[in-house]
């Protein structure tokens, strides 16, 4: 999905910065780290999205940010993906 553009770049930054082109009206951060250190340091925010993008294709990863919405009690959607 993100073409040749993204190679070499961290994807999260090439995805936010396709999210930013096809949709300049939305706000879209990104974080070129782990989910354990997301839900870390940035938990609070992370509550306050109103949609979490997890693109890792990574079930461990998936699990974590699934154990953090629980462990919350966060009603934050959550769109899980991967990028092959």
């Amino acid at each position: 999905p993100l073409g040749a553009r993204a190679v070499g770049q961290f994807k999260a930054k090439g995805l936010a910065e396709k999210l930013r082109a096809d949709f300049p009206h939305i706000l879209v951060d990104h974080y070129d780290i782990d989910v354990d250190t997301a839900v870390r340091r940035h938990g609070d925010l992370l509550g306050t999205c109103q949609l979490v993008v997890s693109a890792t294709g990574s079930w461990a990863a998936d699990t974590r940010l699934d154990a953090w919405r629980e462990s919350t009690g966060s009603q934050v959607p959550v769109v899980y993906g991967w990028m092959e």
